[in-house]
């Protein structure tokens, strides 16, 4: 038994096992007391697909995610359906990241700060890791965590196998969620890279030197190739079926006639009358409106994205622009912002030797955030992804020099003290949903969680998603069967969903008499055998028909397209409103 209990003792101290367990008290901690939910309603989408709430049965084909990880989930959801497994991964995935992180700083800083430097990392990432988690941040959390693990065991003289699969795992999982954070991960890479090349130049045997930087790089590349490989598998097997070739490239042009800044019609507006398109028509591009698969075609979406995408290279702001809108967005407010000053703080105090990295560090972060403003496409989750290469880069180079290395017990518990203290109110849940009468949720709802790409600190304790889901709209629709109800992406997507719980997955054929106007989901096959089955083939044209009604906010656009394609005199009558969102019929006058 004592030999049993020693062996449970010298497992425990490991620092494998310590980061291990402290991870996993932080995330019960956080699902106990917060309340998870997702970001941007892209994730609930592809959620939905996973789960054949749009079909008959799960499909891998989600789009923004690799289909590797569509496939790894399908088992799962066919053997236990009702849970939602890619929600589970996220956040698992989110979990192994911060253990890797706080074991790469345990290996790394072998006195009491360490412990400081944990509490840090965790503390200011757990909000955007555990409580509001897309795709997009974990996929660089992932990827960076995995870069730390790898690049220090390929360059260690003693060989690291096992940490450096780990790390190589991660980075390929994070490669495989969202590829392109591959990109901004890859400049800190590089950089961490070339860190430790002039590491390994200072060391006097070249023969080992030569052998580590040979290793180094033939794995470095191998794992390179292998997110590269993975990421063209993911396209070939898009284009080897021509139905989900057609929605991945649509899907393509429409992310660059929407995801970028809208300048104005007249903007483009010599451009676009050559290709016939009207103002309204231009309006219907920009607000998700293009459900006409005749006029709205995959070339001329191509056509118009062209256009949207040369005029944005054309106009890049100035410094003063840039640091008006920095000032707009208050950065300074940002969480993680706070962490990379108080960790270059901490660098400039202990770590007086590593002052020009931590100022190179800085430099390409800001390289990259000044880059991201000039190109005008700020959204949130891209400067997450900068801010986390910051920070995790710090962590990697940090050095304590030997005369700064005895830190006081009660210096450190002071550090860890302030930064637990500042992650209390996070454990207090805003709970003024229970007050909020239906008719209302909507604008409740709206208010703190519709511009998905801003910051917003109230979103991390509101309490949004009921045990018992609001339903009303479903149950509206679920009532009339016989009647199609379209949900106009703009007025719906990103508080509609909010009415379910992120575990919960919806059922497969969810989506029986209602579906999303235009949207993500639009060309998507699933998406078109319900309509077909619905005998909807043109979403715009059919909104005149009998038993067709939109879910709109902005209903007169679609009547003004009507009127000018179709020759039809229309109006557009309220039906009624459910949760606040307002339900239309378009009548043939």
């Amino acid at each position: 038994m004592k030999h049993m209990l020693k062996q449970v003792e010298r497992v425990y101290n490991t620092d494998l096992a310590r980061s291990f367990f402290l991870n996993i008290f932080v995330f019960l901690i956080v699902l106990f007391f917060c309340a998870p939910k997702y970001e941007v309603s892209d994730d609930f989408i592809m959620e939905n697909i996973l789960s054949g709430a749009f079909g008959n049965s799960p499909n891998p084909h989600i789009l923004f995610v690799n289909i590797i990880v569509g496939y790894g989930l399908l088992p799962l959801y066919k053997l236990f359906p009702g849970f939602s497994w890619y929600f589970l991964f996220l956040l698992v995935v989110g979990l192994v990241s911060l253990i890797a992180i706080t074991y790469a700083i345990i290996q790394k800083v072998d006195n009491r700060m360490r412990w400081v430097l944990v509490t840090l990392i965790i503390s200011f990432l757990i909000d955007d890791v555990y409580i509001l988690p897309q795709f997009t941040k974990t996929s660089m959390v992932a990827i960076m965590s995995g870069s730390l693990l790898f690049i220090d065991a390929v360059f260690s003289i003693d060989k690291k196998r096992g940490q450096e699969i780990v790390g190589a795992f991660l980075c390929v999982i994070g490669g495989l969620i969202r590829f392109s954070s591959i990109y901004v991960a890859g400049v800190f890479v590089l950089f961490l890279v070339c860190y430790e090349c002039f590491c390994l130049s200072r060391e006097d045997d070249s023969a080992l030197k030569k052998a580590v930087f040979k290793r180094a790089i033939f794995h470095g590349l191998i794992l390179c190739g292998i997110i590269f490989c993975l990421e063209y598998l993911n396209i070939y097997c898009y284009q080897i079926d021509e139905e989900y070739k057609y929605y991945y490239e649509y899907s393509q042009a429409r992310s660059r006639v929407v995801d970028y800044e809208d300048l104005g019609y007249e903007e483009y507006e010599e451009e676009l009358k050559e290709l016939g398109i009207s103002y309204d028509d231009y309006m219907c591009m920009k607000t998700w409106n293009f459900a006409d698969p005749t006029y709205f075609s995959l070339e001329k979406m191509q056509k118009v994205g062209d256009i949207i995408v040369k005029h944005q290279k054309s106009k890049t702001l100035s410094l003063m622009q840039i640091y008006e809108l920095m000032q707009e967005r208050k950065i300074a407010a940002y969480p993680l912002f706070l962490s990379c000053i108080v960790l270059g703080i901490f660098m400039i105090i202990f770590c007086t030797r590593q002052r020009w990295m931590l100022f190179c560090v800085y430099l390409i972060g800001g390289f990259l955030y000044l880059l991201l403003y000039w190109r005008n496409r700020v959204i949130y989750r891209v400067e997450f992804c900068i801010f986390v290469g910051i920070l995790l880069s710090l962590v990697y180079i940090f050095r304590i020099e030997e005369d700064k290395s005895k830190i006081s017990k009660k210096i450190v518990w002071i550090f860890i003290g302030v930064l637990l203290f500042r992650k209390l109110p996070l454990l207090i849940p805003d709970n003024t949903y229970i007050n909020v009468p239906s008719e209302e949720r909507r604008y409740f709802v709206e208010r703190v969680f519709f511009k998905s790409w801003e910051y917003d600190g109230r979103k991390y304790r509101r309490v949004i998603n009921k045990n018992i889901p609001e339903d009303s709209l479903y149950n509206e629709m679920l009532d009339n069967k016989n009647n199609f109800y379209f949900l106009d992406f703009s007025t719906t997507i990103q508080t509609l969903y909010y009415d379910n719980s992120p575990f919960h997955s919806l059922p497969k054929g969810y989506y029986k008499n209602f579906s999303y106007f235009a949207g993500i989901t639009i060309n998507h096959p699933d998406v078109n055998d319900l309509l077909i089955s619905n005998d909807i083939y043109n979403p715009m044209k059919s909104l005149i028909d009998e038993n067709v009604f939109l879910v709109d906010e902005n209903v007169e656009l679609k009547v003004e397209f009507i009127k000018e394609h179709y020759n039809i005199d229309v109006e557009a009558e309220l039906v009624k409103y459910v949760e606040g969102y307002p339900i239309w019929k378009l009548k043939e006058i």
